[in-house]
This record gives C-alpha cells, sequence and structure tokens, in this order.
C-alpha cells in the first residue's frame, strides 16, 4: 500500500474516535444544562448545540471510520479510534467542572504512547486486494461470524443464571458485536463501489447484502446491550471490560481470518503493545467517563 494512503488512513480512524467523542461531549453538556422543568425531548432538538454533538457523531464520525475501514481495515481501525478518550478526557473536565487528577495525567501519555505503536504496526487490510470469494477466506470469514455469535449467545444464556456478573456478560456480548460489525463493514466497503457502479458479479451483491444485514443488526444489538451493560453493571468498571475483546478481536482477524504476513518483525509487537496501553488507558478514563454517562 502507499504509504500516504496508510497514513491517511490511520488518521481518519483517530479522527473518527476524536470527532465522535467531541460530538458525545457537546450532547452532555447540553443535557447537563437542561433545567429540571423544561421538557427534556424538546429542549434537546431546539438546541444548535446538541444538534451539532449528534452530527458530529453519529454522520461525521461514521464518514471517517468509514474511510478508515477502507484504507486500513478492520485491523487498526477499531483500535485507533480508541484516541477520542483525549477528547472525552479533556471535555469532561469542562463539563464536571473538575481537573485532570495525576492518574489521568499519566493515562494520557500512555494513551498517545499505544496509538504511536499501534500506528506504526503497519498491520493494515488493504481489502481491494483480498479475495473476497476464495474458499478457504469464505470459511474463515464464516467460522469467525459464527463464533462471535455463539460467543454473544453463551453470554445472554450466563446472564441469566448469574446475576451477580450480568454487566460482565452483557459487556462482553456488546464487544463481540461490535466485532462482527467491524470485520463485515470492512466487507462491504470492499464490494460497494462496485455495486453502486453498476459493475458487479452476483456473488458480490450477495456479499453487499449479506454485509449489510449483518452490520445493522450487530450495530443494533450492540447498542441495546451496552445500555443493558450500565443497567447491571458499574460503567466504570464495565467500559474496560467491554474494550478488551475489542483490542483483542482486530489481532485474530488480521492473522486467522485474513490470514496476513506482518509487513516487518516488530509489527505484531508494535500492535500488542499499543493495544495494551490502549487498554490500560481505558481503565484510567472509565471513571470519567462513566461520570459523562450518569448525566441525564
Amino acid at each position: 500500500m502507499d504509504p500516504s494512503l496508510y497514513w491517511f488512513g490511520v488518521i481518519c480512524a483517530i479522527t473518527s474516535g476524536v470527532v465522535s467523542n467531541f460530538g458525545l461531549v457537546l450532547e452532555k453538556k447540553v443535557v447537563n444544562e437542561v433545567p429540571p422543568e423544561a421538557k427534556f425531548g424538546r429542549s434537546l432538538i431546539k438546541s444548535p448545540l446538541w444538534l451539532l454533538g449528534v452530527f458530529l457523531g453519529q454522520v461525521v464520525g461514521a464518514v471517517f471510520f468509514l474511510l478508515a475501514e477502507l484504507y486500513i481495515g478492520a485491523t487498526l481501525s477499531p483500535v485507533l479510534i480508541d484516541a477520542g478518550l483525549i477528547v472525552l478526557a479533556l471535555g469532561s473536565v469542562k463539563i464536571l467542572g473538575e481537573s485532570l487528577k495525576k492518574d489521568e495525567y499519566i493515562g494520557l501519555f500512555i494513551l498517545i504512547g499505544g496509538i504511536v505503536l499501534v500506528g506504526f504496526s503497519g498491520l493494515s487490510i488493504t481489502i481491494s486486494e483480498i479475495d473476497l470469494f476464495e474458499l478457504g477466506f469464505l470459511v474463515r470469514m464464516i467460522t469467525y461470524t459464527l463464533g462471535l455469535i455463539i460467543a454473544s449467545l453463551i453470554c445472554e444464556i450466563l446472564q441469566r443464571k448469574a446475576i451477580k456478573y450480568r454487566g460482565v456478560y452483557f459487556a462482553f456480548h456488546a464487544a463481540f458485536m461490535v466485532s462482527l460489525s467491524n470485520l463485515w463493514l470492512n466487507l462491504l466497503m470492499g464490494v460497494i463501489g462496485r455495486i453502486f457502479s453498476g459493475v458487479f458479479i452476483p456473488e458480490e451483491l450477495v456479499l453487499f447484502i449479506c454485509a449489510s444485514v449483518l452490520v445493522v443488526l450487530s450495530n443494533f444489538m450492540a447498542i441495546y446491550t451496552v445500555q443493558r451493560m450500565f443497567k447491571y453493571g458499574d460503567a466504570s468498571k464495565m467500559v474496560p471490560i467491554h474494550q478488551i475483546p475489542l483490542q483483542i478481536t482486530p489481532i485474530i482477524v488480521y492473522f486467522l481470518v485474513f490470514m496476513l504476513i506482518p509487513p516487518s518483525v516488530f509489527s505484531f509487537y508494535f500492535l500488542i503493545g499499543g493495544a495494551v496501553l490502549i487498554t490500560i488507558a481505558t481503565f484510567i478514563f472509565a471513571n470519567r467517563q462513566a461520570k459523562l454517562e450518569s448525566i441525564k
């Protein structure tokens, strides 16, 4: 891949995380300022700042994430978007009226270090260069998909029997659905251009339909399950637990689904090291995120 395109994809992934979290901060700022006697929903809709936050988070952030998926694929994009934690931390200082604690300053440096390591790993997936209909790849893709679905079903069953750990099971369930969405979104980006240009083969149309359905359903389930996670678990603990599978599954996708060879002997260690640092930073900032989520 052209290095300039690779770094463009890296920048898009980071921008997606930054923009999405900035949108969240704007939304929470408006929510925090709604008077108790006011009609909540109407107050939000009438607020240009709240609408801007929604637009940034749900539209602009999504566009940059799609570009990231297109240029660097499903391995790096889900990891790099955690750069948005920086905005979350700095933005919450304004909203919560607090200053950053010593450990949070350390968390910022850890997060930046993790992002740098992941960026230099070079483990991108150029979806246009992948034979999406090679039998071995289809088998691995279907196996991975079924594995995530089965793991989610197991979590759903276990949460009914182990009420004490419901939040944990919901955290993993939601993460598995996000991981499923990330993979199929990458596949969707591989065929969407040919579909809308009108130059495609029947197999590409089938893949486009399957990918579209799975992306929509998995995102819906992820959003729904995250709300259940917050209902039954402490957000300051559930958010980091939710992030753990999201740092691991991209590695599985690169090496076991796409079966790609790292561009250098250091790439794997850069990605692992970066993912570990980002996960640590997530734990550090989880309490601040929980406070933001508590603002209704």
